[in-house]
């Protein structure tokens, strides 16, 4: 009987030390995860970093750009304003003339007299009211909740039997 147990015992440290031996391995998987993990961050963040990096560079160039065409164009912006303020002078003397012109060639308005308050008619417009059928389905449910029955409906409208059913069905 002693024997036995011994072997037993034997037994269960074995399996125990390969059920320990076992999960220090998932534990050790686990663990190279993470640092696989981290690492990918750690480039993920370096790469966008960078990005960042590049855009701070482009942005300060492009502000660099503007600034210097910003500089060009005040000096010509002065001279723009010059000359458009001559071409709306231009333009509002000529404007003043046409107008002055056009009062001139306007031509006078009618006296209202009884003959031509009634000559204008607006056009008619023709409507035509267009009656759309209702659909099988709306049929059979309006004559299923009449109270019609289910044969008496696929009579009607010739149509099969279970085809009147099941639009009764699925619509309940």
């Amino acid at each position: 009987m002693g024997n036995i147990l011994v072997i037993f015992s034997l037994v269960l440290h074995g399996v125990s030390f390969i059920a320990i031996f076992w999960l220090y391995q998932k534990v050790q998987a686990l663990s190279e995860g993470e640092r696989q993990f981290d690492k990918r961050t750690q480039e993920v963040e370096d790469i966008f970093s960078s990005y960042l990096l590049e855009i701070k560079d482009e942005n300060k160039k492009f502000t660099e750009q503007i600034k210097s065409v910003n500089g060009e164009s005040s000096v010509n912006r002065k001279h723009t304003e010059h000359s458009l303020n001559k071409g709306k002078q231009k333009e509002e003397s000529e404007i003043q003339t046409n107008e002055y012109l056009a009062e001139e060639e306007l031509p006078k308005p009618a006296v209202n007299h009884p003959s031509n308050e009634h000559k204008y008619q607006p056009d008619q417009l023709a409507v035509e009211d267009k009656i759309e059928q209702p659909s099988f389905q709306s049929m059979v449910l309006q004559l299923y909740n009449s109270g019609h029955t289910v044969e008496s409906i696929a009579k009607q409208l010739d149509r099969g039997k279970t085809e009147v059913e099941l639009i009764v069905k699925f619509n309940q």
